[in-house]
């Protein structure tokens, strides 16, 4: 199925303005799995790019393959503001298909091989934006009790980021789920816990 002519404008338009932008550094995290967190970002760390068409993936057939589009939006915004004396360093970590405890330390392989390694620095975080719950809606069949507990398992993951990077302020923004999904229910139940 082929897009809309305006949301394939738009999109081209978004990634031709993102030059625009050369104060923006960008890193896609390469998915990686880690029984233990890892210690070292040598071990992860991808390269720096500056903001471009091609950095944001603007050279493949779906745009955004490469990068998030969610933080690129939030970061475009940010930079807005701030102006382009302060620099921004965007650092991509995503798997899709993933529940919340993938990325919750100590247990989620996903932390420990994708967040953790950020926390010894040497650079220092200053926010987080999280999009992320649609494999969390409607819980799991076989844990009842467990389901509806988005709420409590992300209130903890983000005390528990905060903590490890030694940021109790952290800025931490929640990007609610689309309404892409087909059970309106559940998604209005998830976007509940969400806020």
């Amino acid at each position: 199925m082929q897009e809309p002519v305006s949301v394939v404008n738009n999109a081209s338009a978004e990634l031709a303005a993102a030059a625009a932008y050369p104060w923006i550094r960008i890193a896609a995290v390469t998915e990686s799995h880690s029984s233990v967190p890892l210690r070292d970002l040598a071990l992860v760390a991808p390269g720096w790019r500056r903001a471009s068409s091609a950095a944001l993936g603007g050279n493949n057939s779906h745009s955004w393959v490469a990068f998030s589009a969610t933080c690129w939006f939030t970061a475009r915004e940010l930079a807005r503001t701030l102006g382009p004396g302060v620099p921004l360093g965007l650092i991509g970590t995503y798997v899709g298909g993933t529940p919340i405890e993938d990325w919750t330390p100590p247990a989620g392989e996903l932390y420990n091989a994708m967040i953790a390694p950020y926390a010894v620095g040497p650079m220092a975080l200053r926010g987080f934006t999280w999009y992320q719950g649609e494999s969390d809606l409607g819980g799991k069949p076989y844990l009842p009790d467990q389901n509806n507990n988005y709420t409590c398992t992300q209130s903890a993951m983000i005390e528990q980021w905060r903590s490890v990077f030694q940021v109790p302020d952290a800025f931490y923004a929640i990007v609610q789920l689309s309404s892409w999904f087909t059970d309106p229910h559940l998604l209005a139940e998830l976007r509940e816990q969400q806020l």
